[in-house]
């Protein structure tokens, strides 16, 4: 069910419709690349996904939490058996906390993969992530929640007018919506 002013109403009804909601099997021959939102008291949501040869987009995992250090994640990560091609980190990931290192730093450290997703405008992403969506295919089980949180992101209402803003309403839906956006950028 989508609500009213859902960001991605169109292309998610598409998606299902067209019979892109499903058993999305992983391929493990491919490396799979993870998009994070990195949150504390908010959400840490992370997207798990496979680019096929020819554009195809496979969404095959979702997982998401709070109030858990970066470890936990890694834990989360390594439990799921998937071989990692890159970790995708929004650009707070190189804030420094206060031991004096950044999630960047504490996942290389580790020997992970990191990468850092390039800046855009929230407006661009979300553009971005609408152009994109035609070719992912999500996977019906894994990614309910996930795709739950990008059913319920929509645009705020002002509250004056009454008319839906083009700025997206900050809750517990967003995260989700954050790391897909940066998963499009």
């Amino acid at each position: 069910q989508m609500l009213d002013g859902a960001v991605y109403a169109k292309e998610l009804r598409s998606a299902q419709e067209d019979g892109r909601i499903c058993n999305v099997m992983p391929d493990h021959t491919i490396g799979v690349q993870a998009f994070f939102d990195l949150g504390w008291a908010d959400k840490t949501s992370i997207w798990f996904v496979q680019v096929i040869a020819g554009g195809e987009i496979r969404v095959i995992d979702f997982y998401q939490n709070s109030q858990e250090p970066i470890d936990h994640y890694v834990h989360v990560m390594q439990g799921k058996g998937y071989t990692y091609r890159d970790l995708w980190l929004p650009h707070d990931a190189e804030n420094k906390n206060m031991t004096g290192k950044s999630v960047k730093d504490i996942l290389q450290n580790m020997g992970m993969p990191v990468r850092i997703v390039p800046r855009l405008s929230i407006a661009e992403g979300i553009n971005a992530a609408r152009m994109m969506l035609n070719r992912c295919y999500f996977d019906q089980d894994r990614c309910v929640e996930g795709l739950q949180d990008l059913r319920h992101y929509r645009y705020e209402v002002d509250p004056v007018t009454k008319i839906f803003s083009q700025k997206p309403l900050h809750d517990q839906h967003s995260h989700a919506a954050d790391a897909f956006r940066y998963l499009a950028v």
